[in-house]
């Protein structure tokens, strides 16, 4: 149907209905109005009624998305400072339980160097003072055992057999002896320089 003339004569009533359901979007009734007016309008308002819902769409996304993202360093935050909590409320019993146990070693009479420093500090001094000490003693026994086995291999040995026959050799030095002697002295004699 091309135009209004080509349709055929039938009951109105039916026609405005058609007309309504089937025409009215791109036609008009009134008497001098243009074929298709609306159609522009109509599309223009669909046009950006379809724009806002993408734009819509495309908003809800991106804040789904921030909420999503801001979900997940809430979750990572909470695990973290759940952790830390944890860590604390740990550390906090441990504190309750090492002063219950110092509690308890001072009811025994134990005494707890961290408590007194100085008292640290001194025993510490002590036990220095007792390594100086004994590292002193033992060069100081060092020291009297070398002039102790110094003075006996000075000493002349007695001879067994001699006091056994009943002849006693004179006390004095022999001739070995004397060479032994002398020779230190000689060598101390050529060790002095001459003033």
């Amino acid at each position: 149907m091309a135009s209004f003339s080509e349709a055929p004569h039938g009951n109105p009533k039916a026609g405005e209905k058609i007309f309504k359901t089937k025409c009215a979007q791109c036609h008009t009734v009134e008497k001098g109005a243009g074929h298709k007016q609306d159609y522009d309008r109509i599309d223009q308002e669909a046009d950006e009624w379809r724009a806002k819902q993408i734009a819509k769409d495309i908003a809800k996304r991106k804040v789904e998305s921030m909420q999503q993202i801001a979900r997940k360093k809430a979750n990572e935050e909470r695990k973290r400072l759940e952790s830390e909590l944890e860590l604390a409320l740990m550390v906090e019993k441990l504190q309750e339980l090492r002063s219950i146990r110092v509690q308890k070693m001072k009811k025994q009479g134990h005494f707890l160097p961290e408590e007194d420093d100085k008292y640290l500090e001194r025993v510490k001094a002590a036990v220095e003072e007792e390594e100086r000490q004994a590292a002193s003693a033992a060069r100081t026994d060092a020291v009297k055992d070398a002039i102790l086995t110094a003075e006996e291999s000075r000493k002349p040995p007695q001879n067994a057999n001699s006091q056994e026959g009943g002849s006693e050799q004179p006390s004095g030095p022999s001739e070995d002896r004397d060479l032994g002697d002398g020779g230190i002295n000689e060598r101390n004699d050529q060790a002095k320089p001459e003033n």
